[in-house]
This record gives structure tokens, C-alpha cells and sequence, in this order.
């Protein structure tokens, strides 16, 4: 059982990298922490790894930054997961979100959706951002994974690889984000303080 979890670990590392989402130069504590993280599992609870909103009862994959905020560590129980569906209940409130995976934007299978949303331990949030963060507002200064935890994983098909400099975000259709950062801060972007 573990050389098959291991092998999935290897084939989806292989995977994100041919991809172009994923890079050496990327890994950090926080992205780090996935490879020791099997993937989510039916009826099982789980913190969110990053802010999330949700409108209407559904949260997208393109990550548009409206409506209701789900703050980074909520508590959640996943409750159904397919190729490109996956609910979960907000336990506090016994709300349950549908996570709507749109691949042409993504660009991943909503498994890898699910274990880089879900984790089985609350995520570590410290230093001067983490009120912003559990917010959902972005500051300059933050690092890519302070930016990730506050906002979520960039939609894949306009920032290929975290490696980048310049990383786009949507508040909605039509409102694109683009943040810049220099090293692995962030430095300007629209609507930041």
C-alpha cells in the first residue's frame, strides 16, 4: 500500500512538473507539506489549506474572490468527491459548499483540487500577515505561500508555473488581479495595500 501511495505521489509530481505548474524552485514548507499528505478521503474532516469564497452555495476553481469567505483552517467534512465535483460541509455551520472545477482553468483533476484545498492538520499561520491572510486580503510583502493561503492556487492556464513573477487572479469574469512579486514577495497588484 505505501510503494502505490508513493508511486501516486511520484506520478503526480510528474505530472504537475510537465504541466509547467510546478518546479524546484517552488517547494517550500507549505507546498512541501503535500507530499506527506495522502488525498482526501469520503466522510473524513479536514481544515482548508487556503481562503475560499462561496456564492450561491458554490465555491470555483477559478477562484473568484466574491461573496462569502471561508477563512483558511475552516473546518470541513468532505462529503463527495468526482472528476470534477466535490462538496464538502463547513462543520460550524452545517452549510455544505459545492467546489465546481472548471480544468480548462485549473488544469487539474479535482483529486489534486481536493488535497491541495483539504488538509488534515490545521496549517501553520504566523508573522505579520496572518490576520490579513485569515481575511482573504493580500499585502505587500507577503510571500507566494502567504499570497496562496490568502487567495488559493492561480488559475493554471494564465500562471503556469509559481515560479513566476507575475501570477493572475479573477474577483470576477471580467476583473482580472495580476499581483507581481520580486523574489518570492509580493510587490504590487491591484487593490493591495
Amino acid at each position: 500500500m505505501k510503494t502505490v501511495r508513493q508511486f501516486m505521489i511520484i506520478m503526480l509530481a510528474a505530472a504537475l512538473f510537465a504541466a509547467g505548474t510546478l518546479d524546484a524552485r517552488d517547494i517550500s514548507d507549505y507546498i512541501k507539506e503535500l507530499d506527506e499528505c495522502p488525498y482526501p478521503g469520503m466522510d473524513k474532516e479536514y481544515y482548508l489549506r487556503h481562503c475560499i469564497w462561496v456564492e450561491r452555495g458554490k465555491h470555483r476553481t477559478t477562484n473568484y474572490a466574491r461573496g462569502e469567505i471561508l477563512p483558511v483552517n475552516t473546518k470541513v467534512t468532505l462529503l463527495y468527491l468526482s472528476s470534477s465535483v466535490m462538496s464538502i460541509r463547513v462543520n460550524e455551520t452545517g452549510k455544505v459548499v459545492k467546489v465546481t472545477n472548471v480544468i480548462n482553468f485549473s488544469r487539474k483533476h479535482m483529486s489534486t483540487i481536493a488535497r491541495l484545498m483539504l488538509s488534515p492538520t490545521e496549517v501553520s499561520i504566523g508573522g505579520e500577515f496572518a490576520k490579513s491572510i485569515r481575511s482573504g486580503e493580500l499585502r505587500i510583502g507577503m510571500t507566494k505561500e502567504e499570497v496562496i493561503m490568502t487567495r488559493g492556487w492561480p488559475p493554471a492556464h494564465k500562471t503556469e508555473s509559481l515560479a513566476l513573477d507575475k501570477w493572475m487572479y479573477w474577483s470576477s469574469k471580467l476583473v482580472v488581479h495580476t499581483l507581481e512579486f520580486e523574489g518570492e514577495k509580493l510587490v504590487k497588484g491591484r487593490g493591495i495595500h
